[in-house]
């Protein structure tokens, strides 16, 4: 048997600085008692219209289950234990969780005429069955303060039940074929939506949204998840891999494996591929132009367009953390032909730009080996920006490079050291030139540089052929022209 109260607590007068008017208001809880004969195996049950007004009251809320025993002699009862049951947690979620299965049950009824139950044990808190003992219990569950515990409270009632996704849409998705599917779960082509149904989810336990027109066109666009990953480009053996992040996008699991595809976003760079149709290759040319990137970065896209202008690339290999796509590798050699003629002849200059870095540098293609105050080093970073940040082109740095290159070289008598200096200022013209075909109308700046002031130096004596011949071609050049003028 059962019944209901609404307990007060007594006030807590242990603080005698405290007069009558400030001390705190008396504390209350919503208790239900139940009463047992002794048992080993107790289980307490309520309606769970009771279990309803427990768990969505703010107040602390209680079943107490008092065990009593008789004894025999004198045909009386005593209590030996108190469980106190506190709708909290685990107890309040059964409770929210036993509402809504209800709700959606096919002959739904009353609630006052469904029961929920306990097993104290389990469910409980075991105390002594006095009153001091009762009260020093709920105290410790109130603590810190009312306030606190209220809110609490109220967030359980609010969130308790809620997986991460609170709603799921039901709808059919008509396409006409499996590639056309994969496209709408790539999220390249969009598709109409006619029969929706919606659900909230608690508790793993659906409840449709009325408020939902069914009947109602809907454009939609699925707007896939992707995974952080690595993509690496091999070329030949023995050759430096190009090292890019990127984002990766799959379609949904068990596509078939001839309808493959794979879409890969690295900045500047998309790659589609797929088993049918292999790998389409897009280079952004307006993000590579408009955007800044770190120098590694910078370093690898050098040697990837080397790898891709002269069709060097063999194999594409995708690492991330999701072990569904811990590592795949595809074989791509062979896909990057017939670009635009304007896209070729980029990536050729660049590609030569990049080859003249990693020939005449010294680096080894070690590009983090420099240091930050070497001039050389100064003028191999700034051919970098040349290249990859033209909107912010700091010309005032390259007067000033081109000042403390000719103090550098009338300073230093080293003439293996002075023809790298050169060849630093070369590579900047070099990237300078490589840059006037993207640039729009609008954003053209002439950029005056002067590349014969070294005409007379003689590095003929040099251990460096390929040195030596690559800065006598410049030289002849600038027998022919006074000074180059690049639109940027």
């Amino acid at each position: 048997m059962g019944w209901d109260f609404i307990v007060e607590l007594p006030p807590d007068d242990s603080d005698s600085s405290i007069s009558y008017d400030k001390r705190q208001n008396r504390l209350s809880c919503r208790v239900q008692i139940k009463t047992h004969l002794n048992s080993d195996k107790i289980r307490t049950d309520l309606s769970l219209s009771a279990a309803e007004r427990l768990a969505k009251s703010l107040d602390p809320s209680f079943v107490f289950v008092l065990i009593a025993e008789e004894d025999n002699a004198t045909h009386s009862f005593k209590l030996s234990k108190c469980y106190l049951i506190h709708i909290f947690d685990e107890n309040l979620e059964r409770i929210l969780k036993s509402l809504r299965s209800h709700s959606v049950s096919e002959q739904p009824k009353s609630p006052q005429k469904k029961r929920i139950t306990f097993d104290p044990k389990t469910s409980g808190q075991d105390i002594s069955p006095n009153g001091k003992a009762i009260v020093d219990a709920i105290f410790s569950i109130i603590n810190p303060s009312m306030a606190d515990y209220r809110k609490k409270k109220q967030d359980q009632l609010e969130n308790a039940g809620y997986a991460d996704r609170r709603f799921r849409l039901e709808t059919t998705i008509t396409a006409e074929n499996p590639d056309d599917f994969v496209e709408m779960m790539l999220g390249i082509k969009s598709t109409n939506l006619v029969k929706l149904n919606a659900y909230e989810s608690r508790f793993g336990i659906n409840l449709p949204i009325d408020r939902l027109n069914q009947n109602q066109i809907i454009d939609f666009k699925i707007l896939p998840t992707p995974i952080d990953c690595e993509i690496i480009f091999f070329g030949p053996p023995g050759s430096q891999p190009a090292r890019l992040s990127a984002s990766l996008y799959f379609p949904a699991a068990l596509v078939p494996k001839d309808n493959f595809r794979i879409i890969i976003k690295s900045g500047y760079l998309d790659f589609d591929f797929s088993i049918s149709k292999g790998l389409n290759f897009n280079l952004e040319i307006n993000s590579i132009v408009e955007s800044n990137h770190e120098f590694i970065d910078c370093h690898n896209y050098l040697i990837l367009l080397d790898l891709i202008s002269n069709n060097l690339v063999q194999r594409l290999q995708i690492k991330s953390n999701n072990t569904a796509y811990q590592s795949l590798i595809f074989d791509i050699s062979g896909h990057f032909t017939g670009f635009k003629t304007e896209w070729f002849e980029y990536l050729k200059t660049v590609s030569d730009l990049a080859n003249k870095i990693l020939s005449f540098a010294g680096t080894n293609g070690n590009m983090t080996s420099f240091n930050d105050l070497d001039l050389h080093a100064e003028s191999i970073f700034f051919a970098y920006d040349c290249i990859f940040n033209p909107k912010n082109l700091p010309q005032q740095k390259l007067l000033s490079l081109n000042k403390k290159i000719e103090n550098t070289v009338k300073s230093n008598s080293d003439i293996l050291f002075i023809g790298r200096v050169i060849i630093a200022e070369k590579i900047i013209a070099y990237a300078c030139s490589a840059r006037a075909f993207l640039k729009s109308e609008n954003d053209k700046i002439n950029l005056y540089y002067d590349i014969i002031q070294y005409e007379d130096i003689n590095i003929v004596n040099t251990d460096d052929d390929s040195l030596c011949d690559f800065i006598n071609k410049i030289k002849y050049k600038t027998k022919i022209e006074n000074s180059i003028v690049f639109n940027l």
